[in-house]
């Protein structure tokens, strides 16, 4: 029995189908193929910033990254809030976005900040600035309280200058906070508590690497 020939729009759509296989990179041959690990797709980046509405202000707080826990600044539009500094402490405390992290438990609540100036870089307060919380701040421990301390006074330096001083309250009441060392002090701490030796704070890339 002869086979009946292919008629010429059969042979049309078979070339034009294997165009559109090659230009996609589908192999026409038939059989299996690796592909090649320069042809696989790049893994999505977790993003640094937020998408702004019009009467959003721009922050820099300090999240952790979540493999490796070092601190890493992000940049987000937020509603402002009665003043800047509430606004940029109230935005850390509301929790990381994907692909990050944060040491400070998630119920924890900013009760008040003072003084609190308006957030003119490099201008240092006259006195510490006093971060009050409620009591759900104690509820971490171990290495997890440096770090949580480290992203409030980084994203406090952030907004002011790396030199501010930092004091903490829970529910207004004095509280110790460790340093780097893991030693806890009743001072006001500053970034470079958080720092390794001559390194220096910038809020501008990611820090601790």
């Amino acid at each position: 029995m002869r086979a009946r020939p292919r008629s010429p729009r059969a042979l049309v759509s078979a070339v034009a189908l294997a165009v559109v296989l090659g230009g996609c990179g589908v192999p026409t041959s038939g059989r299996p193929h690796a592909i090649s690990k320069s042809n696989l797709p790049a893994v999505p980046v977790p993003p640094t910033t937020t998408t702004p509405n019009s009467d959003d202000v721009e922050v820099t707080i300090v999240l952790l990254n979540a493999v490796t826990n070092a601190p890493a600044p992000v940049h987000r539009f937020v509603a402002l809030k009665a003043d800047n500094l509430r606004t940029v402490l109230s935005d850390l405390l509301s929790g990381p976005q994907p692909g990050l992290t944060s040491a400070i438990p998630p119920t924890t609540a900013l009760i008040g900040v003072s003084p609190n100036p308006l957030g003119t870089p490099g201008v240092v307060p006259s006195e510490p600035v006093i971060v009050n919380l409620s009591s759900d701040f104690t509820e971490i421990n171990g290495p997890d309280v440096v770090l949580a301390v480290e992203q409030l006074v980084f994203t406090v330096a952030c907004d002011l200058t790396p030199s501010v001083r930092v004091l903490f309250e829970v529910e207004g009441a004095p509280q110790d906070v460790p340093i780097a060392t893991g030693t806890s002090i009743s001072q006001p701490v500053t970034s470079a508590d958080y720092l390794s030796a001559g390194a220096t704070l910038d809020c501008a890339v990611s820090l601790g690497q």
